[in-house]
Parts: structure tokens; C-alpha cells; sequence
């Protein structure tokens, strides 16, 4: 993933993942014994330099779901992009899984988000995708809408790089068979009996030295 990204909406991908408050610095000021002198000669060479994600770093962890997760900063630092592999649990209490030549897997979802206040990013965004054919699930052409969601914050400064983010994301399938029917209703907050509980999966990670 690189800054020449920019341009890229948050999109699905049918591969699993591959690899992977302001703080201030000291003042120094010279004060005369007049009033009007300490007003004259402010603070010199305090400038601030508020604590930062590493530009071009990877942090890695995993959702409550107890699956990987990975966001890596651009090297402009102005951006993050993201790659979660989740869960999604239909109706029936059976997992939505992509099936191929090369067996049923989980979804994973991609995305890039604009770094806010230099520390957190937000994004959402709603998809329609062609699922592959699976008679489990429905007949005919399988389509699937999908709504994302993810925010996230950095934390954990230390010499003035953030070292940890967390955040929490949701997404939610409708799978429609080949007559445009909605047949499945796929969740991430759906349990395996098929009841949904509020709230969104959470996830942190943790900046990797490479």
C-alpha cells in the first residue's frame, strides 16, 4: 500500500491478509524585571511537536473477533489504509464464507481513510460486489451489498511517534440470488444462534520494527 492510493474508495478483496494530548516541548524565556519586558520577549525556541503515527510504519493486531488486522500510514503521513480480515454471521447462525477453487474463506475488507488531527481517521462507505456462486446460500448470479464502517485513533506516544491504534468497524452483507432477492441478512455484530448484539467489533495494534 502507498500514497498513490489516494484516489482508491473503500473496497472488498477476496484474499485473506498476506503479511503483515499535544505535547509540548520545554519553554525558555528571558525575563527583565519590568512588567512590560516579560510581555515583549516571549517564550523562545518553544515550538511544539505534537506526537505523530510513524510515516510509511505498519501496525498489526487483531479484532475482538480474534482475527488480523493491519493499518499502514502513507509516507505522507496524511493518510492510513487498512485491511481486516471478519467474521460475518448470517440470519441462520452460519458464517459467510467465500468459496473457490482454493476453499472457503472469511471476507476481508480494504480501505483508506484521511488522517484527522494528526492521530485518528473515520470512513464508511456502502458496495455492491458479485459473490462467487454457491447454492448454500442462494441460486443463480450471487450479488452482495455490502455497508462498511471504521474508525480509529492513535495512542501511546513515545518519542513523539504513536506506537498503538485502536478502534472498532462494522460491516453488513444482504446476499441477493439471481433474481435481485434478498435471501441472507450477514452481520458482524450477528452470533452464531443468529441473534444480533449492539455495538461494533473493536481492534488494536501495535507499530512492527521491520
Amino acid at each position: 500500500m502507498s500514497d498513490e492510493l489516494d484516489g482508491r474508495s473503500m473496497n472488498r478483496s477476496q484474499s485473506l491478509v498476506g503479511h503483515r494530548r499535544l505535547r509540548r516541548g520545554a519553554l525558555a524565556c528571558f525575563v527583565s524585571t519590568a512588567a512590560f519586558a516579560l510581555l515583549a520577549f516571549p517564550a523562545l525556541g518553544g515550538s511544539t511537536h505534537p506526537p505523530r503515527p510513524k510515516r510509511g510504519g505498519n501496525y498489526e493486531g487483531q479484532s475482538t473477533q480474534v482475527l488480523p488486522v493491519e493499518i499502514h500510514v502513507g509516507k505522507s503521513g496524511k493518510k492510513v489504509y487498512g485491511d481486516f480480515v471478519e467474521m460475518l454471521v448470517c440470519e441462520t447462525g452460519q458464517p459467510y464464507m467465500y468459496s473457490d477453487n482454493q476453499g472457503p474463506f472469511s471476507p476481508e475488507f480494504s480501505f483508506d481513510a484521511k488522517l484527522r488531527h494528526r492521530r485518528s481517521f473515520k470512513e464508511s462507505d456502502s458496495d455492491d460486489e458479485d459473490l462467487p456462486d454457491d447454492s448454500s446460500y442462494g441460486s443463480g448470479n450471487l450479488t452482495g451489498h455490502f455497508v462498511d464502517r471504521v474508525s480509529g485513533k492513535f495512542y501511546s506516544a513515545r518519542h513523539r511517534t504513536y506506537r498503538r491504534v485502536k478502534g472498532k468497524f462494522h460491516t453488513h452483507l444482504t446476499i441477493k440470488d439471481g433474481n435481485g432477492k434478498a435471501v441472507h441478512e450477514c452481520d458482524t455484530n450477528t452470533d452464531f444462534s443468529g441473534h444480533p448484539h449492539p455495538g461494533s467489533i473493536r481492534f488494536k495494534a501495535k507499530l512492527q520494527r521491520h
